[in-house]
C-alpha cells in the first residue's frame, strides 16, 4: 500500500541482450512527473544522481524513449534501440 492507503503502483524492466541474458528490475511507479523532472534536468545539462545519462542528447533520447516504452508496452517486451534510431 502507498503513504495514502491507495494500493502502490509498480513497473517492471526487463532487459534482454544480444545473448539471451536477461536483467529484470522492479520498481515503485513515482509517476510520469518525475519522469518528466529528469528529462527536463538531462536535456539542460544539469548533472543528477538520478538522471541515468548525464545530461547528453543521446541519453535524453533514451530517457524519452523509457518513458514512452512505459507507457504504451501494456506489459509487453520493448526494443528501446528501435525507439531511439
Amino acid at each position: 500500500m502507498g503513504e495514502d492507503g491507495k494500493e502502490a503502483q509498480h513497473y517492471v524492466i526487463k532487459i534482454v541482450d544480444k545473448t539471451g541474458k536477461e536483467d529484470i528490475s522492479y520498481h515503485r511507479s513515482q509517476g510520469v512527473e518525475r519522469e518528466i523532472e529528469y528529462f527536463a534536468k538531462a536535456i539542460n545539462g544539469e548533472k543528477d544522481a538520478l538522471v541515468s545519462a548525464t545530461g547528453s542528447p543521446r541519453g535524453a533520447l533514451l530517457d524519452v524513449a523509457i518513458i514512452e516504452a512505459s507507457l504504451t508496452s501494456k506489459g509487453q517486451l520493448v526494443d528501446l534501440q528501435t525507439l531511439v534510431k
